[in-house]
């Protein structure tokens, strides 16, 4: 549902420049050239977004249980326990803006030994995160939030600051 809108305004733009293009008339060429700016505005940052989001999670597995929280994805996996969590931060769009990409998030779990996990919304929305156990195993004190006017995922998905040959390093 979220790249609903972003393909659909992807087509009006294809549409729209089919309707218009002949390059035999300037005012044609210049409508066709102000039109790919305007629809460029809402889908360059939108597939951007889409496709950050979904190199991220494909082939992932997000795994919750009362004690631990684990992510594998291809080769590396890492595993949290629940009560060691520290920090969770939510990055997502502002939510008072109605773009294509409004409601793309994502959820960073980062616990005290400095390993994080990052949870797209393609993986979990936050509100299926927190009806689940572990919200009861994480203070509310932990949460912060970060809005960006477009939440790309930076970084790796498995993160982790120590080599004990389960983890793998950045």
């Amino acid at each position: 549902m979220k790249t609903i809108l972003i393909w659909i305004v992807l087509l009006m733009q294809i549409g729209f420049s089919y309707f218009i293009f002949d390059l035999d008339n300037e005012r044609s060429v210049r409508a066709l050239l102000g039109a790919t700016a305007f629809f460029s505005i809402f889908t360059i940052p939108g597939l951007l977004l889409h496709f950050n989001h979904l190199i991220r999670t494909r082939n992932s597995v997000f795994t919750i249980r009362y004690e631990t929280v684990s992510m594998k994805n291809g080769k590396d996996s890492i595993t949290l326990k629940s009560s060691e969590i520290k920090k969770v931060i939510l990055h997502d769009g502002p939510t008072e803006w109605r773009l294509p990409w409004w409601g793309y998030s994502w959820c960073e779990l980062i616990d005290i030994h400095g390993n994080s996990i990052k949870i797209s919304c393609y993986l979990m929305e936050l509100s299926e995160l927190w009806r689940n156990s572990l919200s009861r195993r994480i203070s509310s004190k932990n949460i912060e939030r970060k809005s960006n006017i477009i939440p790309l995922i930076k970084g790796r998905t498995i993160a982790s600051t120590k080599n004990d040959g389960l983890i793998n390093q950045n």
